[in-house]
This record gives structure tokens, C-alpha cells and sequence, in this order.
């Protein structure tokens, strides 16, 4: 269950969520929400995102939210005591020589980017920074957006998924995660 690592989430009826139901949709958190517009920094954002009511009746119908990946994300960084971009760089991009894949990339790497949006409130044109605002608010780590990669880094990452977890004699995912 995810109040077991996310007491907080338990409010307003959410004790039978499970882990399961954030990954396939089915949690019952709702698609619209008013986080970005409310919350003024990461932990804000994270605890509106925790104390979210559910739109409908958990495990009865798929609903994509970004806010179960958001709570995917901050479950990764408890169980660790790692930030996500930490344990996304240790675990995963490192082993599998991911060199071109981070959250926030440094900015001599910009130019390499493609533009993410316009946005006159941020400057303008927006090039290697997350522009959800949800990610935006969690400094450009969280669990559903803010990622940069390049093709041969997903390439990479796709093999090891066919390795059914596997790559290059290293296993980064479990046979029953992949």
C-alpha cells in the first residue's frame, strides 16, 4: 500500500491505493488538478499532491495523472533516502552508460536540447528546463516529467528492456519489473 511509505497519502480515503495503481492508472487521482497553480515550491507541491481527493473509486477505471508518477517519484526517494536524480543517475542511467541522460542538464549542454515551450512568463523560449509545471515547482526532478535524453541513451535503455531487465551481462530491473 502506499500509505506504507506515504502516510500522509492516506487522506481522504486513499488507504487501499496501492503501489500497482499509481503504475497502471488506476489509483483514482484525478487527470485535472490544481497543484501547479497552488503550490509554490517542491514541498508544496508533494504535499498537495499526497493529500489529492480521488475522482472515482480506485482500481475501477484507467485515468492517466501525472500526480501517481509525482507519488511514484517521492516513494523512490524515501525508500532510498536518495533524491529521484540521484537514484535515477546511480541505478539506473550509470550502469547502463546513459552518459547523455540526467534531470536538469548542465548548461553547456543546452544547445543540444530541443526546445521544450514557449513561455513569456519564464523568458520566452524554454530549452533545457522542464516545462510542466509540476516538475518545474520540484526543480525539474520528479517522477513524471523533467527528463533529458538523447537517442542512443534510450536505445540503451530499450535493450535493456528486451534483455527483460538485463543489459550487457548487468541487471538493472528485476525479471518480474521488466
Amino acid at each position: 500500500r502506499v500509505i506504507d511509505i506515504l502516510p500522509e497519502f492516506a487522506a481522504h480515503n486513499k488507504q487501499d491505493v496501492r503501489i500497482i495503481h499509481l503504475l497502471t492508472h488506476t489509483s483514482g487521482l484525478p487527470a485535472q488538478n490544481r497543484v501547479s497553480r497552488t503550490a509554490q515550491n517542491s514541498t508544496e507541491t508533494v504535499r498537495l499532491t499526497l493529500s489529492m481527493y480521488l475522482s472515482h473509486e480506485t482500481g475501477t477505471r484507467e485515468l492517466y495523472t501525472d500526480l501517481g508518477y509525482l507519488a511514484l517519484g517521492e516513494i523512490v526517494t524515501r525508500l532510498t533516502n536518495k533524491p529521484l536524480n540521484q537514484f535515477a543517475h546511480d541505478e539506473i542511467f550509470h550502469p547502463l552508460a546513459m552518459v547523455d541522460t540526467s534531470f536538469n542538464p548542465r548548461e553547456e549542454l543546452h544547445w543540444r536540447c530541443a526546445a521544450t515551450e514557449d513561455n513569456p512568463a519564464r523568458g520566452g523560449i524554454i530549452i533545457g528546463e522542464v516545462h510542466d509545471e509540476k516538475a518545474y515547482l520540484m526543480n525539474g526532478v520528479a517522477g513524471h516529467a523533467g527528463l533529458f535524453s538523447t537517442a542512443p541513451d534510450l536505445m540503451r535503455f530499450g535493450r535493456m528492456i528486451l534483455g527483460q531487465g538485463r543489459f550487457e551481462g548487468t541487471r538493472i530491473l528485476s525479471t518480474a519489473a521488466a
